[in-house]
């Protein structure tokens, strides 16, 4: 009893047929008077045939699935897997406080800009506008980035997720 071979929809098309021929595929590959292809043209040949053998086998563990990030942004969560909401109070302020207010406050704040509050800071913070003078001035290559301590990376984010993704919010009451 012959069993029927069970057919494979390919999403691609497969090799073309020629890759095992014993002709030359080009002049180029010539080697002798007589036309005959030397052993490196051989050798091409079967690495045509295998890497369309293993291109086939691969094809049939690759499944398509739909993408599963969905552009909602970055989700910060606790270690038991609660979300984390970003508010100024809470996670803003420290580091507003430790890096930017020994300049940004006073009588005369450097560029006239104060940060020792959550009003004074909002006036070059746009909530969800990636474009706010505070998310370009402390992004890697913004001017104030140098002055983080610590992790630069992780801070700059830090502004960047709380004004463009979370508004900008004061606290926790802002929900």
């Amino acid at each position: 009893m012959k069993r029927a071979r069970p057919t494979v929809n390919l999403p691609f098309e497969p090799p073309s047929p020629h890759l095992n021929s014993r002709r030359p595929l080009d002049a180029s590959r010539r080697h002798g008077d007589d036309g005959s292809v030397g052993e490196s043209g051989r050798a091409l040949r079967g690495v045509g045939c295998l890497g369309g053998c293993a291109l086939l086998l691969l094809a049939g563990c690759v499944s398509v699935s739909p993408p599963t990030d969905t552009g909602g942004g970055l989700t910060l969560s606790s270690p038991e897997g609660e979300p984390i909401q970003l508010t100024y109070e809470k996670d803003l302020q420290p580091v507003f406080a430790s890096d930017c207010v020994r300049c940004h406050s006073g009588a005369s704040p450097a560029a006239g800009y104060s940060m020792s509050d959550y009003a004074s800071v909002v006036q070059r913070a746009t909530p969800g506008d990636a474009h706010s003078p505070l998310v370009v001035a402390t992004q890697p290559i913004g001017h104030m980035y140098g002055y983080f301590s610590g992790d630069r990376a992780a801070k700059s984010s830090l502004v960047y997720v709380w004004v463009v993704q979370y508004d900008a919010q004061e606290s926790e009451m802002d929900r």
